[in-house]
């Protein structure tokens, strides 16, 4: 992941004789691309997350339709019904 701070010290030299007001400049500009950079990162986290629902509410629909087909061969063979082998 990457940090703010090391965003900052690649656009900083130590030593440089850079103005007030460069330094604020370079401050939000360094700002800035760390929150495009976040910002990227929140997306292409949150189209995982899309796609792993989207498998899990295939899988629970799945799951509900065999549910409903065990309760449906249930009740056409009858709870009381003797085994075969009586």
């Amino acid at each position: 992941m990457l940090h703010y701070s090391k965003i900052k010290k690649s656009f900083c030299v130590q030593g440089d004789d850079v103005s007030e007001d460069k330094e604020k400049w370079i401050d939000l500009e360094t700002r800035m691309a760390y929150l495009e950079y976040q910002n990227q990162e929140l997306i292409s986290q949150l189209a995982e997350q899309q796609k792993q629902i989207f498998t899990l509410e295939g899988l629970c629909q799945t799951l509900v339709r065999r549910l409903k087909n065990l309760a449906v061969s249930d009740t056409e063979e009858g709870h009381d019904a003797r085994p075969p082998h009586y």
